[in-house]
């Protein structure tokens, strides 16, 4: 017998692809984020999940910053320790243009921190991925406005991060 929690999530992958054919999917990506004192290689990862017949994807997905990846900042109390993100996006498929290509744009909410502050912000995100029938692995890159208003340190953070990177079809 198997566990609830997989029959219920089996259940919610059937429920939001028609006929039960989602190609849920799993990113694996590389980030660079750009803060005003700070600029950050990291890592992330997402799942792509398919609703409404692959008009939307509901995305949830996280970004690991490393404070030894730092690519610049001078002595910021910030740099001294990692950044975290976790977020829940929905993106909206644009319709494909070319053979391959296709765009999304999205939105969603973010829970992110360094050290003893963290916060809540909101997300607007425009990407492309590049897919041809068949493939199983394709890459995909993104760029994402990040508000954050409610940081101890600061009044409000608004920054940029660029993510590209490798979509696994499961």
């Amino acid at each position: 017998m198997l566990p609830r929690s997989v029959l219920l999530l089996s259940g919610f992958l059937l429920a939001v692809s028609p006929a039960g054919k989602a190609q849920v999917s799993v990113g694996i990506s590389a980030s660079y984020h750009d803060l005003e004192e700070i600029s950050r290689w990291g890592i992330g990862g997402a799942v792509f999940i398919p609703v409404a017949g692959h008009t939307l994807d509901f995305v949830p997905n996280f970004e690991y910053y490393p404070s030894n990846w730092s690519a610049g900042g001078q002595g910021a109390a910030s740099d001294t320790s990692d950044v975290y993100a976790i977020s829940a996006d929905v993106h909206a498929n644009l319709p494909a243009f070319g053979d391959r290509a296709r765009a999304y744009v999205g939105t969603g909410a973010t829970y992110a921190g360094n050290g003893d502050d963290a916060a809540l912000g909101l997300n607007l995100k425009s990407g492309i991925h590049l897919r041809a029938q068949g493939w199983r692995f394709f890459p995909y890159g993104e760029i994402t406005y990040r508000v954050m208003p409610e940081f101890q340190n600061a009044a409000q953070l608004d920054t940029f991060f660029f993510r590209g990177g490798l979509r696994i079809v499961l």
